[in-house]
């Protein structure tokens, strides 16, 4: 943009101007730049033509030049008045640290959502053997349960048989396991 407008430096230009000519493709690359800029110059002075300014180009200089010394001065008595200037509001450290740590994880998150994922479940041979390992855990667990209930309930008859006969003798054998002390 420098070299277009004629504002580079004569060393950068002449090193420019070396590298355009050994660069067909930059010299093009230019070539569209002002064609582009020269479009766009033709455009406003169009649109100038047909609008007229509503006043006069001093005067307008003038307003805007009386507009930054009114500003200019308004803000030097401010500041000798002792007036408090609208200072930038400095934020507390920590709030710069949570900014950075939740963009990093924004990043993060977008980056990990952009991964390709593979095949989740492994080979059917692994399966096979996780599942007849799972069945195998689950056999031993339900013998060790009911061995267990086996044992107490062998225990149960093994005290009941040392049991006190009821008093009144029935027909039923089941009776004096199932009865109540008291009506023993």
């Amino acid at each position: 943009m420098l070299y277009a407008a004629g504002e580079l430096p004569a060393e950068q230009q002449a090193a420019l101007e070396a590298r355009l000519a050994a660069e067909p493709e930059l010299a093009a690359e230019l070539a569209r730049l002002r064609a582009a800029e020269e479009h766009c110059f033709a455009a406003l002075a169009l649109a100038d033509e047909h609008d007229r300014l509503p006043v006069s180009e001093g005067v307008a200089v003038r307003r805007v030049a009386r507009a930054m010394r009114q500003w200019l001065l308004d803000r030097t008595v401010a500041y000798s008045a002792g007036a408090p200037v609208a200072a930038r509001r400095k934020l507390p450290w920590w709030v710069y640290s949570s900014a950075t740590a939740a963009a990093l994880l924004v990043g993060f998150l977008v980056w990990s959502v952009r991964q390709p994922v593979g095949a989740v479940m492994p080979p059917d041979e692994k399966v096979s053997a996780i599942v007849q390992q799972q069945q195998m855990e689950l056999a031993d667990w339900m013998s060790e349960s009911l061995r267990s209930r086996n044992d107490i309930m062998a225990d149960n008859e093994f005290v009941m048989s040392f049991a006190a006969p009821p008093a009144a003798a029935s027909n039923d054998d089941l009776d004096g396991v199932f009865l109540r002390e008291e009506e023993q």
